[in-house]
């Protein structure tokens, strides 16, 4: 690593310390300033603009931008970007992604309660099912 760049959110003396002990440029960019930040900035905000259309979509609550934040940046590592020839997943891992296994990742479900408190105690609970496929599943009660 050769240069850092942030929003004067890493301004700490640890921070300049590791940066000058490796040789690491730090550049502070003014905070709330994403013209100054460059691409991150504009990939943050495109990433928080896709979880706040989903989280609408879904009638979800703002706890859950997370798991929305998750599931737009993997699905859009999956997707063609305008000015590349690859998607960044075949750039990354040289093969074309697996898409057909993409549904709509939000849903009601139960989950198991495996030791109930007491003998009336409901065994389930009444979950949101975030998920994308069989390996990367996330639950919300």
């Amino acid at each position: 690593m050769k240069r850092i760049r942030s929003d004067n959110e890493l301004v700490t003396k640890e921070m300049a310390k590791f940066c000058k002990e490796r040789g690491i440029v730090a550049e502070y960019s003014p905070p709330y300033e994403k013209d100054f930040a460059g691409i991150v900035e504009r990939a943050n905000e495109t990433i928080m603009n896709d979880a706040r259309a989903a989280l609408d979509t879904a009638n979800l609550p703002n706890s859950f931008w997370g798991d929305m934040a998750l599931i737009t940046t993997h699905v859009r590592h999956k997707l063609l970007v305008s000015g590349m020839k690859a998607t960044p997943f075949e750039t990354l891992f040289g093969q074309k992604p697996k898409v057909d296994y993409l549904k709509i990742p939000v849903c009601r479900a139960t989950a198991h309660v495996p030791k109930p408190v007491h003998k009336l105690s409901h065994k389930a609970e009444i979950c949101i099912l975030i998920g994308l496929n069989d390996n990367q599943t996330l639950t919300n009660c």
